[in-house]
């Protein structure tokens, strides 16, 4: 019968509607816009068949609408980013959900107003776990370095975005310097040789008196290690402008020739560049996790895409810890 309904007002070529995956707002997105296409069908279908008794009221199909609207929002930036290998793109689109969700909270509706303050939770979750990463990862990029990242609180928070910069600063700092830290040991074991070797003719009973002056001299050295690297931080971000590189740069290849100026952001870029960056899948349910995938595994077949999950799944088992 609803067949017949699509036939009679013309509508075949209309993609046929679809169910949605809970918690998943992409499905649901897809739900929606078919089912709005037959929405005169459905009423269509009411006039004609006295068992059809669930067709939607006005104002729910009116809701479904506003709805749709909200996510095709989202639904644009995902495109976008999935379309792009730039983390710098994958910050901005990050935060321009982030954005969406903060101006459904002050919608005039509220049934908006909910779905947002649900979504901001899993958001904020997601945000406390690779805001810092993807943070790092954009400043990491010569072509932008703290531009893009200051641009991005900008969309979010406004004008209230330098509250939330210097924690973002305090965050890269506490990161660089335990990077620093471990840069500095080699120098520092190489410095406690040369202490023993230069100290070897001296005796035991004289050796206490040289103790207040090896700690000097290694809080010295430390000392003047920080504020290099200090310096280096300082300059790469704060004093230097961004690269004015071509558009085929490869960062990789950037911080490989540049490490030497940069030993340790050097160190940095070689272990935060290598994080992939992926969509990040809900852990709600089975269903979910299977139908979100990273634009890595599109091309996979079912069978390893399957095989990924249950080894996940495995790994993650309480069992198994």
């Amino acid at each position: 019968m609803f067949q017949k309904a699509i036939n009679q007002l013309k509508l075949q070529d209309k993609q046929k509607a679809s169910l949605d995956v809970p918690g998943r707002w992409d499905t649901t997105f897809s739900m929606l816009e078919n089912a709005l296409d037959f929405r005169n069908a459905f009423a269509y279908l009411e006039q004609t068949d006295g068992d059809f008794r669930v067709n939607p009221s006005v104002e729910e199909w009116n809701t479904a609408t506003i709805i749709l609207d909200c996510l095709k929002k989202l639904i644009l930036q995902e495109s976008v980013s999935n379309a792009s290998t730039g983390v710098e793109l994958y910050f901005l689109n990050v935060c321009g959900v982030y954005k969406n969700l903060i101006q459904w909270r002050r919608s005039q509706h509220t049934f908006v107003r909910s779905i947002a303050d649900r979504m901001l939770v899993r958001f904020d979750e997601f945000w406390n776990k690779i805001g810092l990463a993807l943070g790092i990862l954009t400043i990491l990029n010569p072509c932008f370095k703290l531009d893009v990242v200051e641009y991005g609180y900008g969309q979010i928070y406004g004008s209230d975005a330098n509250l939330f910069l210097p924690e973002l600063h305090s965050d890269l700092k506490r990161v660089y310097h335990r990077y620093a830290n471990d840069y500095s040991n080699p120098a520092a074991s190489t410095s406690t040789l040369a202490d023993v070797n230069c100290c070897a003719s001296f005796n035991p009973t004289s050796e206490y008196m040289f103790q207040g002056f090896r700690v000097w001299r290694k809080h010295k050295y430390e000392s003047n290690s920080l504020d290099s690297q200090k310096v280096e931080l300082d300059q790469y971000y704060l004093e230097q402008p961004p690269e004015n590189l071509s558009e085929d740069y490869n960062v990789l290849e950037w911080w490989h020739a540049n490490a030497p100026r940069f030993p340790i952001l050097g160190r940095m870029a070689r272990d935060f560049l290598a994080i992939p960056i992926s969509t990040i899948v809900s852990e709600s349910s089975a269903a979910e996790e299977a139908v979100k995938m990273s634009s890595t595994f599109n091309d996979a077949r079912p069978e390893i895409i399957e095989a990924l999950v249950c080894v996940r799944d495995w790994l993650e088992s309480p069992e198994k810890k």
